[in-house]
C-alpha cells in the first residue's frame, strides 16, 4: 500500500522500505507412516473409540479441521450425489467437497443416528468440542 502511495506521489518515500522481513518460523510437521496409522486404528478399534476413528478418517478424507468435523450437520450432506458443503472456519466461507468411498461408508453407517449432527456426543447430543482424552490414550499406546 505504501509503495502505491509513493508511486502516485502521495508520500515522498516509503517509510518501511528498509525494514527486513520477519523470519518465517517453520511449524512442526509430522507425517504418520503406514504402520503407525494402522497401529492407531487398531488401538481405536480395540478401545471402542468409534467416534474418534470416524472423525480421524473424515479429517483424512477431507482435510477438514477438527471443529469443522465436529460441527458437520446432515443438512450439509448429500449422500445421493456424494457431496458435502462445509463451512471453513479459517476462511469464513463455504466449500463443496466430494465424498470418497471410505467416508461414504462411514456416513451411511451414521445416517440413522437420530441427530442433526453427523458426530454427536452421546452424552449431550450436541457436537463434540474435543476428543483429547481418547486421542491421548491412543497416542500413548502407539
Amino acid at each position: 500500500m505504501l509503495n502505491l502511495c509513493y508511486k502516485n506521489n502521495k508520500i515522498s518515500r516509503n517509510p518501511i522500505e528498509k525494514l527486513e522481513d520477519l523470519p518465517i518460523k517453520e511449524s512442526r510437521k509430522r507425517v504418520l507412516f503406514d504402520d503407525e496409522q494402522q497401529r492407531i486404528f487398531d488401538i481405536i478399534k480395540r478401545k471402542g473409540y468409534k467416534d474418534l476413528g470416524d472423525t480421524i478418517i473424515t479429517r483424512l478424507c477431507t482435510a477438514m479441521r477438527q471443529g469443522e468435523v465436529f460441527n458437520l450437520a446432515w443438512e450439509n450432506i448429500n449422500l445421493e450425489n456424494r457431496i458435502m458443503k462445509i463451512y471453513r472456519q479459517k476462511t469464513k466461507n463455504w466449500t463443496t467437497l466430494y465424498i470418497l468411498d471410505t467416508l461414504y461408508k462411514i456416513l451411511l453407517e451414521r445416517q440413522g443416528n437420530n441427530s442433526k449432527w453427523v458426530f454427536p456426543n452421546p452424552k449431550t447430543g450436541k457436537p463434540y468440542t474435543k476428543m483429547d482424552k481418547a486421542f491421548k490414550t491412543c497416542r500413548e499406546l502407539v
